[in-house]
């Protein structure tokens, strides 16, 4: 039945309320009472990046309109120190989107849309919503003229990994960089010009990890003598 006065709870969703209704003037119990008033409840999650450490002080919200920004109203949190956030007084059994807020030199990973849309339980109980983010890193080294330890300019330095490809030009000071880079395993190499022969190695395999990045990856060259 519908009870006009009924204040109960529908936890489920399902438009039968959760608490029964004491009948007035009898001992009769309406155990599925009409309507209820929506749970409120919490999600929480954490925020790492690649190599599973915290990150603080990102904005994790529910993008009720689905803009993909965080607008003025919208739930919201800011991670801590261990990466954690919460946001409560969320209806139960509601579907909404959680997504976070993009950092210039970041890259979401998982998911890689920086959103995820999930059904909101009741009693706290939405399983852990967390967000992976890699930072863009940077290789970087010189090409040096043996014999007088000078930056060469003009020479065309090769990177790869399994799925990429690049390559950029020396600067006048021989300085070649290579940035927004994804963490993992690159090859680097130098293409040799004519009239020169490298005297150190011309590859080199690097490790790019989470937060550190490369530098000083240089490629020596001299001249040859004719």
């Amino acid at each position: 039945n519908n009870w006009s006065d009924y204040d109960g709870f529908d936890c489920d969703g399902d438009g039968i309320g959760d608490t029964p209704y004491p009948i007035a003037g009898g001992s009769d119990i309406d155990y599925h009472p009409i309507g209820g008033l929506p749970c409120l409840t919490c999600i929480d999650g954490y925020k790492l990046d690649g190599c599973g450490e915290p990150l603080e002080g990102w904005s994790i919200f529910v993008d009720s309109d689905r803009s993909g920004t965080l607008d003025s109203g919208e739930p919201a949190n800011v991670t801590d120190v261990s990466g954690y956030w919460q946001i409560c007084d969320l209806e139960a059994g509601v579907e909404v989107r959680v997504a976070e807020q993009s950092k210039a030199g970041w890259r979401a990973s998982q998911p890689s849309t920086g959103w995820q849309d999930i059904t909101v339980e009741p009693a706290n109980a939405t399983a852990y919503v967390n967000f992976t983010n890699d930072k863009l890193m940077c290789i970087s080294g010189y090409k040096i003229n043996e014999c007088t330890g000078e930056g060469l300019k003009g020479w065309t330095i090769l990177l790869n990994n399994s799925s990429y490809s690049t390559s950029a030009i020396t600067v006048s000071d021989g300085k070649y960089e290579f940035c927004g880079l994804l963490p993992g395993h690159y090859t680097v190499k130098e293409s040799v010009a004519s009239g020169w022969t490298p005297v150190s190695a011309s590859v080199l395999s690097l490790d790019l990890t989470c937060d550190v990045n490369l530098a000083n990856q240089n490629f020596t060259d001299t001249p040859l003598v004719s």
